[in-house]
């Protein structure tokens, strides 16, 4: 009985090992099957604020090309008329100012007194773009993005209509907290800055300045150009996704980000795993 007993023992131990090893793999699997989902979940997330913005800029080019056309006949007499026809057009558009830029380039934009002056924009990439016929979307410009749109008279193109849109305005009537208010949007310049958050204080500070990256992500200064990314924050690990905010008239030099705490974005799979690490421990 003695020897019997051993190896029964001897066989039920290694039923149990086999049954450890199985659960720590079905474990591990489960876990990164949920991680996958979440990321993609995460990436849909960035998508769809994506898809809300770029229909935002489509709606401005519409609302532009539509100013041009009621008021060529003021432009196409003077460029100076568009300083008449500004505050109707301005609350119209919803842009934050409008330029008329004739065909050989002069405009009149304001100074920092706000005062008109005459400029020259004929170099401008947006009016040279604009000026050949083409809807353009130049890159950020300061904390303006500037939308430009050919003016016709019948067929001759007599000038360009410009519209400059602050970033804020991009995001404007986001939901800005997600999630319980655990989750935000904000948006990044090319160089890192942060040209909008909804908390003023980090407006115009170095992302890579105010996070946390671990291993050798934190001596790369593009980290945050990845897809989804993961950084600290005052002690708490978040979840990035991040989607370039482009058209087809033309690239802002922005992106959009949406940003969540790692535990929210994977708690469904923390839940999903304890339960099952139970389960096996507790069979």
């Amino acid at each position: 009985m003695k020897i019997n007993s051993r190896y029964d023992n001897l066989i039920l131990f290694f039923i149990l090992l086999l049954l450890m090893l199985f659960a720590i793999y079905y474990v591990s699997v489960i876990k990164i099957i949920l991680n996958d989902e979440s990321r993609a979940y995460l990436k849909e997330l960035s998508e769809q604020a994506k898809q809300k913005v770029e229909e935002k800029i489509d709606s401005k080019f519409e609302l532009l090309a539509l100013v041009s056309m009621r008021n060529k006949e003021e432009l196409k007499n003077n460029y100076k008329t568009i300083s008449h026809l500004k505050d109707n057009v301005i609350a119209e558009s919803g842009f934050a100012e409008i330029i008329f830029i004739s065909a050989d380039g002069r405009a009149l934009v304001k100074d920092d007194n706000f005062e008109s002056k005459e400029v020259n924009l004929k170099d401008e990439k947006y009016f040279i773009e604009a000026i050949q016929g083409k809807k353009y979307l130049s890159e950020k410009n300061d904390d303006n993005i500037v939308y430009a749109v050919p003016v016709y008279d019948n067929d001759k193109i007599i000038g360009v209509l410009c519209g400059l849109d602050e970033i804020k305005y991009l995001v404007d009537n986001f939901n800005y907290s997600l999630f319980n208010g655990m989750g935000y949007v904000f948006v990044l310049g090319n160089d890192g800055k942060v040209l909008w958050h909804f908390n003023p204080e980090y407006q115009e500070e170095n992302f890579l300045n105010l996070v946390t990256m671990s291993g050798e992500e934190k001596n790369s200064n593009d980290v945050w150009k990845q897809d989804i990314f993961e950084y600290s924050f005052k002690g708490n690990k978040r979840y990035c996704g991040r989607v370039p905010i482009k058209s087809e008239y033309g690239d802002t030099g922005i992106s959009l980000m949406v940003s969540m705490p790692y535990n929210y974005v994977f708690e469904r799979t923390n839940n999903i795993t304890a339960i099952t690490t139970k389960f096996f421990l507790t069979l």
